[in-house]
């Protein structure tokens, strides 16, 4: 059985095309009289539980801190938004369209969501073997239980913001 490989001029002509469409658009668009700044911003913070032993108190801690994160990056999309537009000579305009932007890329995800055990899961049991030599041979006589917690270092939020731009300025 044969399989066939893509060549490479193949897959440049492809992308050449469908990169041609993406810039030009859908049929029927409207064009030329309709501005936009879309701008992305990112907000971080350091969860702060009450109790860094208590898996409860951790979730309720990144849950807050998720919700602060997505005002902080709002707020930093728009002064993104404003300093694009005032280099394009455009005034601001209202929000139009906004979305929370979730990478596919493994360290660029936010892991402080999925919990380090995971969904949700902040602490965990670890069992460990305590060995001992006997008879010139090791064994296993006992177990020693260890609680970890692990606390997120940081919640961060993704979020595209597309803003309307009004007439040049001047």
């Amino acid at each position: 059985m044969r399989t066939s490989v893509p060549s490479f001029a193949g897959l440049v002509a492809t992308s050449a095309v469908v990169a041609a469409l993406v810039v030009a658009g859908p049929a029927g668009a409207q064009t030329g009289t309709e501005r936009t700044v879309t701008a992305i911003g990112i907000g971080s913070i350091k969860p702060e539980p009450s109790d860094r032993r208590s898996n409860a108190s951790i979730r309720r801690a990144v849950a807050q801190a998720r919700t602060e994160t997505v005002g902080l990056a709002i707020d930093a999309a728009e002064r993104r938004a404003r300093l694009i537009a005032a280099e394009a000579g455009f005034v601001l305009g209202g929000a139009l369209a906004m979305k929370e932007v979730v990478s596919s890329l493994p360290w660029e995800a936010d892991y402080a969501a999925l919990g380090a055990f995971g969904p949700g899961q902040y602490c965990r049991k670890f069992r460990r073997p305590i060995i001992r030599r006997r008879d010139g041979r090791r064994r296993v006589v006992g177990h020693r239980t260890r609680r970890v917690c692990v606390v997120p270092q940081a919640v961060t939020t993704r979020v595209e913001v597309t803003y309307a731009a009004g007439t040049p300025v001047g």
